[in-house]
């Protein structure tokens, strides 16, 4: 073997040999409570511990720049990054997204339909004043007004009591002459009453008659008015009259003149 002995002394000053790797590279043991800085030389050939080597520095190197590069951009987006708050100046946003003027259009919609609101609550509040305090048959100035629609089918009406229509006439028959009553048109009402005197008291009788058309009469079998022979009174009560005209008929067939008096009334 041929090359030069390395020895060194510890520090309890002994000798000790220096070794050298088998491609004759130094091994060095740095003592941990060594003390100072360590100057020295290392044959780094062969690079077998994964020391950092000038390729891997320049692989480093080319990173870093890339990093550098893709971090630049951040520099004109990022304005202030405090505790306090963050200022975004730009932001994409999704579609359909509200916005200012969206959010200024609906404040608008919103404001309208609060005055809508309240004018439509000072007007029910006006209805609401006029309307009745209580339901049921009130008088008239507590009630509200009706209007009959211009197609209204015919509505049943019940007459008062106190309503009633009368008329009078007379007549004087000769002999072998029919005495008619004017007849008594029975729309609107429901009960007629006619009534009289009569000096043909000797046996011709008051017949009562109905008609559709005022035109037409049909004598009714089973009414008559009865008269008293010693007066000459008459009279007759119908209720619940389904005719349109009732009328009464007596005939003279005394062979003299004869009087009538008569009375219709109907309610």
């Amino acid at each position: 073997m041929s090359g030069q002995l390395i020895v060194g002394v510890n520090p309890s000053n002994v000798v000790q040999n220096c070794e050298v790797t088998a491609a004759g590279h130094l091994k060095m043991d740095i003592a941990s409570s060594g003390g100072g800085a360590l100057s020295a030389n290392v044959d780094v050939t062969g690079n077998s511990i994964g020391l950092a080597t000038s390729a891997n520095q320049s692989t480093g190197n080319a990173s870093l720049a890339t990093i550098a590069g893709d971090t630049t951009s951040l520099d004109s987006k990022v304005v202030v990054c405090n505790t306090a708050g963050v200022i975004v100046t730009g932001s994409a946003l999704p579609t359909g997204a509200a916005t200012e003027s969206t959010l200024s259009a609906a404040e608008a919609h919103l404001g309208t339909i609060d005055t809508s609101t309240a004018t439509a609550s000072t007007t029910l509040t006006g209805i609401s004043s006029k309307l009745p305090a209580a339901l049921g048959q009130d008088i008239m100035s507590d009630s509200l007004s009706v209007v009959i629609a211009s197609n209204q089918s015919a509505v049943p009406v019940s007459s008062a009591g106190a309503n009633v229509t009368a008329s009078s006439e007379s007549a004087t028959p000769g002999a072998g002459v029919t005495t008619n009553s004017t007849a008594a048109d029975m729309n609107g009402f429901q009960h007629v009453a006619i009534f009289g005197s009569t000096t043909n008291t000797t046996g011709d009788q008051i017949e009562v008659q109905f008609s559709n058309d005022n035109s037409t009469f049909y004598t009714q079998q089973n009414l008559f008015a009865s008269i008293q022979s010693s007066t000459g009174a008459f009279g007759i009560n119908i209720d619940n009259v389904a005719a349109r005209y009732v009328r009464i008929s007596q005939a003279n067939t005394t062979g003299g003149s004869r009087a009538l008096t008569i009375i219709t009334s109907k309610k």
